[in-house]
C-alpha cells in the first residue's frame, strides 16, 4: 500500500461525492427491498424474534413462539423491531434498518478518507463498499452479520482516528463501538478489534504510552460497559445460568471449538470468500496484496505506512481467528470489507496521482471482460433459469453488459480514471435489473414463503405442522404458530413416517399438516392416508391422517 498524500488541486467535489454514494446506496441497499421474501434459515427466524419483542413490548428476553431463543444478541432484533414499529411489519420494514446500518459504514468510510487523507481517497474507498457484492447482499437481509460489520468498523476507524489526531473523544466513540459490536454478535465485538489494536500498538511501539494513560482507558471502559449492560445486565438477571449455558457455551464456545452446527469447510475458506466477495474488486485485491508481500517490510519500518499496517492486521485478524474455527459460514468475515475497501481505495488514489498505469489499465479491462462473461451466461442460461421468463433474464444480462461496455469505452476513449468510477454506477443498475428480473424466481425456489401461508390459511383449529426430512425456517416469519416445536424452539423434523403417525392420535383433529420435499412424499403414503394441497418449486403441502382411525 502505497503512502497516501494530499493533492487537493485535483481533489474531488465533496457534494457530488455525497450524492454519488447516495444514489449507489439507494440502487444497492433499497431499491425494491420488501419485493423478495424471507430468505434462508437465517432471516425468517431473527425477523420472527424482532416481531414477537416489539409485539409482546418485551424489548430484552428473544422468543420464538413463547419458547427462549438465546443464540443471539438483541442489536439486529432492536433495529428490525424499530423497523416494525416505525413502518408496520412487514418484509421491507425488517430490512430497511440493515440498509440504513450498511449505508452509516460507507458514509463512514468517506468521512474517514476525506477527515485523515483527502476527498478522493474517501469516495474511492466508499465506492468500493457499496459496489462490493457480499456486502450488497448481506445489506439486503435482516441478519447479524453487517451490524456487527459496521459497529467494528465504527470502532476501529475512530481508534485510528484517535492514534492520528489525538483527540479522546475518538477513543470514546471506538469504546461505543465496540459495545455496539458486542451487542450485535457477542463477545467477537471486543475480542477482534481489541486484538487489532493490541497488536497495532505493539508493532507501532506504542503500547507502553497507551497504558500510560489510566484516565483515558477507564472512561473508554465505562462506556463500554454502559452500552453492553442495556441488554446483557438484564439478561444475567433474568435468565441466568439458562442464558450462560446457551448464548456463551453453547453458541461461543462450541460453534468456536465444535462442529456441533455442522458449518464445517476447509482452512483457506475465508481467504477465498475475502478475495471473491469483494467483486467487482477482486482483482484490485489480488494487486494490492502482490505489492504488499513484495515491500511488507516497509509496513514495520515506514511510519508514513501505518494505515496500511491498520488495515492489514484488520483483515489478517479476522480472517485468521475464524479460519481457525470449525464452524464456517459466509457472513463471518464481513466485518474485513471495510478494510478492504480502504486498501483497494488507496490503491486507486495512488495510481490516480502518479503513472504508469498499465496494470490500472489490464485491471479494469480483465474486470470488464468478466462482466462480459457474466452477461453471456445469463444469455446462454436464460431459459434454464427457474421461474425466470427468458426476456426478463436477457434483459437483466443486456444491462450487465452494457455496464462492461460503458467502463472499457471510457477506457479506451478516455483513460482508466472514469472507466474505475463508472464501474459502481454499472454494479449498482444491475442490482436494479436483477431485482426486476430474476430474484422474483429465484425467492421461489429459495424461500417457502407462499406455500407457508398456505399452511396458515387451510389449518383447522388447532392443528399443527411439522416437516419430514428437510426443514425450511421460512415458516418462522410467515406461520410462526404452526410447527410443532423442540426445546430450543427448532421445528419438529422427522426422518421416518412411522414417527409422524405416532403423533396423531394425540392432535386434536387427529391430523396434521406435513411440509416434505417432493421426492420424499411417498414414504408418507406408507403409513398415512396423504391429501395433497398446495406445491411450490420442490416442496408439497399435504395433510396426513391415520390409515385406521381409532373408532370415536
Amino acid at each position: 500500500m502505497a503512502q497516501i498524500t494530499h493533492s487537493e488541486s485535483t481533489d474531488f467535489n465533496p457534494k457530488f461525492c455525497l450524492l454519488a454514494l447516495a444514489f449507489l446506496c439507494f440502487a444497492s441497499f433499497f431499491f425494491r427491498l420488501g419485493y423478495l421474501p424471507m430468505i434462508g434459515p437465517d432471516e425468517p427466524r431473527y425477523t420472527e424474534v424482532a416481531r414477537e419483542m416489539y409485539e409482546r413490548g418485551d424489548w430484552i428476553t428473544p422468543q420464538i413462539a413463547g419458547i427462549h431463543w438465546f443464540e443471539k444478541p438483541a442489536l439486529t432484533y432492536w433495529l428490525v423491531a424499530t423497523g416494525f414499529l416505525v413502518f408496520g411489519v412487514s418484509e421491507e420494514s425488517a430490512r430497511i434498518p440493515i440498509a440504513l446500518f450498511s449505508s452509516v459504514g460507507v458514509f463512514a468510510l468517506f468521512w474517514f478518507g476525506r477527515r485523515l487523507f483527502s476527498t478522493r481517497f474517501g469516495y474511492l474507498s466508499a465506492m468500493v463498499l457499496v459496489s462490493s457484492g457480499i456486502w450488497i447482499g448481506f445489506s439486503r437481509a435482516a441478519t447479524f452479520d453487517l451490524p456487527l460489520a459496521v459497529s467494528m468498523e465504527i470502532a476501529l476507524l475512530a481508534f485510528f482516528c484517535w492514534f492520528r489526531l489525538g483527540n479522546n473523544w475518538f477513543w470514546y466513540i471506538c469504546c461505543f463501538g465496540m459495545g455496539l459490536a458486542m451487542l450485535a454478535k457477542g463477545l467477537i465485538g471486543i475480542l477482534l478489534p481489541g486484538a487489532i489494536i493490541f497488536l497495532f500498538l505493539l508493532l507501532t511501539r506504542t503500547l507502553g504510552g497507551f497504558f500510560k494513560q489510566p484516565k483515558l482507558l477507564l472512561i473508554g471502559a465505562g462506556i463500554f460497559l454502559l452500552t453492553i449492560a442495556t441488554w446483557y445486565l438484564p439478561m444475567f438477571i433474568r435468565h441466568g445460568n439458562e442464558f450462560w449455558q446457551e448464548f456463551f457455551v453453547a453458541h461461543h464456545f462450541q460453534r468456536f471449538l465444535t462442529n456441533k452446527f455442522k458449518h464445517p469447510q476447509p482452512f483457506y475458506f475465508f481467504t477465498i470468500v475475502a478475495i471473491l466477495g469483494c467483486l467487482p474488486w477482486s482483482l484490485f485485491l489480488l494487486a494490492e496484496i502482490g505489492t504488499t508481500i513484495k515491500r511488507w517490510r516497509d509496513l514495520l519500518t515506514q511510519p508514513e505506512r501505518r494505515l496500511s499496517l491498520f488495515l492489514w492486521l484488520w483483515v489478517i485478524v479476522i480472517v485468521g481467528f475464524f479460519s481457525i474455527s470449525t464452524s464456517k459460514l459466509t457472513g463471518y468475515i464481513l466485518p474485513v470489507f471495510p478494510a478492504i475497501a480502504l486498501l483497494v481505495g488507496e490503491r486507486l488514489n495512488h495510481w490516480w496521482q502518479h503513472k504508469p498505469r498499465t496494470l490500472w489499465r489490464w485491471l479494469i479491462l480483465l474486470t470488464s471482460v468478466l462482466l462480459f462473461a457474466i452477461s453471456i451466461e445469463l444469455s446462454v442460461r436464460a431459459e434454464k433459469i427457474p421461474y425466470s421468463g427468458p426476456l426478463l433474464v436477457l434483459g437483466l444480462a443486456a444491462v450487465v453488459g452494457l455496464a462492461a461496455f460503458v467502463s472499457i469505452s471510457y477506457l479506451f476513449l478516455r483513460d482508466e480514471r472514469p472507466a474505475t468510477i463508472a464501474l459502481p454506477f454499472g454494479i449498482g443498475l444491475s442490482i436494479i435489473a436483477a431485482t426486476l428480473t430474476v430474484m422474483p424466481g429465484y425467492a421461489l425456489t429459495e424461500s417457502t414463503a407462499q406455500i407457508s401461508g398456505t399452511a396458515k390459511d387451510v389449518a383447522k383449529p388447532g392443528e399443527r405442522l411439522v416437516f419430514f426430512i428437510n426443514t425450511d425456517f421460512s415458516i418462522d416469519f410467515y406461520a410462526p404458530e404452526l410447527p410443532l416445536r423442540d426445546a430450543r424452539a427448532y421445528p419438529q423434523t422427522y426422518m421416518k413416517s412411522q414417527e409422524i403417525a405416532a403423533l396423531l392420535p394425540s392432535q386434536p383433529d387427529k391430523s396434521l399438516l406435513v411440509l416434505s420435499p417432493k421426492r420424499w412424499v411417498k414414504g408418507l403414503e406408507e403409513t398415512m392416508l396423504v391429501q395433497p394441497i398446495h406445491d411450490q418449486h420442490d416442496w408439497i403441502l399435504v395433510r396426513v391422517t391415520a390409515r385406521n382411525p381409532p373408532a370415536q
